[in-house]
């Protein structure tokens, strides 16, 4: 079995139990631009002819992007691309966001919810960084930084604490991925909010349809590899990315479970509407909604993954 390659940015990992509820390292400072991830470089040529009089110049515009250069891939395996970043390249100020107002007139961002505006996730095929926001109260959501407040974000999403990863930076802001209706909607975050909370998870969840294959990876580690089962057609199974909005353990091993915000359709604010990672020998090889993992995995899964790790479905 040949695991998929998967490109993550050097960062300092925290220990494999570190769970983002109450222990996540507070990050008030946001980074600044990489400049590995600006797009263009210009690279001056110059072009000389033996015995001419003048030589011309000519301005070429090289791609230097480093995260793009797939020569190292293995043939057959598609790499994960690294989420570049929206940041401007001029702009160190964040922007002030603009009064929301009250909170609990927003629509709430949250599981089985559908939400009138929608910012579309535009690098659906992408592996997030692992950074991630946590709210330890409810938070405004905005279009875009520095604009209307369109959702709110609770503290809670279902019985665990709310932890969403971001796709997106700007000094100041976050752009986050939403559990909700249409899958992939996503919405920004003001991260000098002081409910704003942020963290890491050095955990990425990589499902092949086309394999059934279920990987896992710590950084650039692959640490596990499950043969899965999909109650729905390949065809008809959902694609993107999403993270982990829960973990189940309070059950037997068998009943354990690992919940993720990718919807599924049509919109509903059943549970069950929504993808799991479950085990094979509870009798969910059928379910819809549901990734039959063996055992192990599920044991694995629920002991080391922290809510938010990014998920990609491909």
């Amino acid at each position: 079995m040949s695991p998929p390659p998967i490109h993550v940015r050097q960062a300092t990992l925290p220990r494999p139990d570190q769970r983002p509820s109450g222990r996540h390292r507070r990050e008030r400072k946001t980074r600044k631009a990489n400049p590995e991830t600006r797009h263009h470089r210009p690279t001056l040529v110059a072009l000389s002819a033996a015995g001419a009089v003048t030589a011309s110049l000519l301005l070429i515009w090289t791609d230097l992007r480093p995260e793009d250069d797939t020569s190292h891939a293995r043939p057959g395996r598609p790499p994960v691309q690294l989420l570049r970043s929206n940041q401007p390249e001029d702009s160190e100020t964040p922007v002030d966001p603009r009064p929301p107002g009250p909170l609990t007139t927003l629509p709430r961002a949250t599981t089985g919810k559908t939400l009138s505006t929608v910012i579309p996730d535009e690098w659906p095929d992408s592996m997030p960084s692992g950074r991630l926001v946590g709210a330890s109260a409810t938070i405004a959501l905005y279009e875009y930084p520095g604009g209307h407040a369109i959702a709110a974000l609770p503290a809670r999403t279902g019985d665990a604490d709310t932890w969403v990863p971001i796709i997106s930076e700007q000094p100041g802001w976050a752009r986050v991925l939403l559990p909700v209706h249409p899958q992939g909607t996503s919405a920004w975050v003001f991260l000098e909010d002081s409910a704003v909370r942020t963290g890491f998870s050095p955990y990425q969840v990589i499902l092949e349809r086309a394999t059934n294959t279920l990987y896992l990876y710590l950084g650039n580690s692959l640490l596990e590899a499950w043969k899965v089962s999909l109650g729905i057609t390949v065809a008809d199974a959902p694609e993107g990315r999403t993270y982990v909005t829960g973990l189940d353990t309070s059950a037997g091993d068998s009943e354990q479970s690992v919940q993720l915000g990718m919807p599924l359709q049509p919109p509903s604010e059943d549970a069950t509407s929504y993808l799991t990672i479950r085990s094979a020998e509870g009798g969910n090889v059928d379910n819809p909604a549901s990734i039959a993992a063996p055992a192990d995995a599920i044991v694995i899964l629920t002991r080391e993954l922290l809510l938010g790790t990014p998920v990609l479905i491909r």
